[in-house]
């Protein structure tokens, strides 16, 4: 497969955004390892001197989980490389299948591609993003320090583009969902940035079944509560 590049920067300087530089190759089949941890102390669950997130392998706040992610929070650069380490030597194979030029060799290396630019900047914003290092003039200002709300609002950035990356590369990783492999318990689309939106967003619902203005949540069946399911 060839080397995917990514954009060098993302000129983003807004409160609200969260300024980033991914990485400038895609892998070819391999991994390439980033350096963990952002500069500065956390605030409010985000490096001060970052753009938020514990820079490690998870993106944090997310808590303990069982089976698959169910936050953008609890997703790990595992998780992500589990599905490119999947779906790549798949596309690759195709790729060589059939000769450059035909409709299945572009197709398998435009997925190829998307897969290597989904998995590098899921990778980047799981460690938490941050600019490395800058040269400062002797005689510049120092920077200006950002408020919490702020902040708040980069680490919110960064889980929404957690969420929809993440959510982008299951569904690719979705129509070879028969192929041995596959992961369906660990490959879930994520509905929530973290237990904080989900809290709100089940006390919102709550409130509008109490007024009769929503329907109670559809159960499986046979996972009502005491319902045995044993044989």
């Amino acid at each position: 497969m060839t080397n995917s590049a990514l954009p060098d920067e993302v000129p983003d300087e807004a409160p609200n955004e969260v300024p980033d530089e991914a990485p400038n190759e895609a892998p070819a089949g391999a991994r390439d390892e980033a350096p963990a941890g952002a500069p500065g102390e956390a605030v409010g669950g985000v490096a001060d001197g970052g753009d938020g997130g514990s820079g490690g392998e998870g993106s944090g706040g997310g808590g303990g989980r069982a089976g698959g992610p169910r936050l953008a929070a609890e997703l790990t650069t595992d998780d992500v490389w589990a599905i490119a380490d999947f779906l790549l030597p798949l596309l690759e194979a195709t790729e060589r299948s059939h000769a450059p030029g035909t409709e299945e060799h572009r197709t398998a290396s435009a997925l190829a591609e998307s897969v290597a630019a989904l998995t590098l900047t899921l990778e980047h914003a799981i460690r938490g993003g941050g600019h490395g290092r800058v040269r400062v003039l002797a005689d510049a200002p120092p920077p200006r320090k950002p408020s919490e709300e702020e902040l708040r609002l980069r680490a919110e950035h960064r889980l929404t583009q957690i969420r929809e990356s993440w959510n982008h590369l299951c569904a690719i990783a979705g129509f070879w969902k028969n192929v041995p492999g596959y992961d369906p318990t660990r490959w879930q689309e994520v509905r929530f940035r973290d237990t904080e939106e989900r809290t709100r967003y089940e006390r919102h619902a709550a409130e509008l079944r109490a007024r009769g203005m929503l329907g109670e949540p559809w159960v499986p069946p046979g996972t009502e509560p005491g319902l045995a399911t044993g044989g």
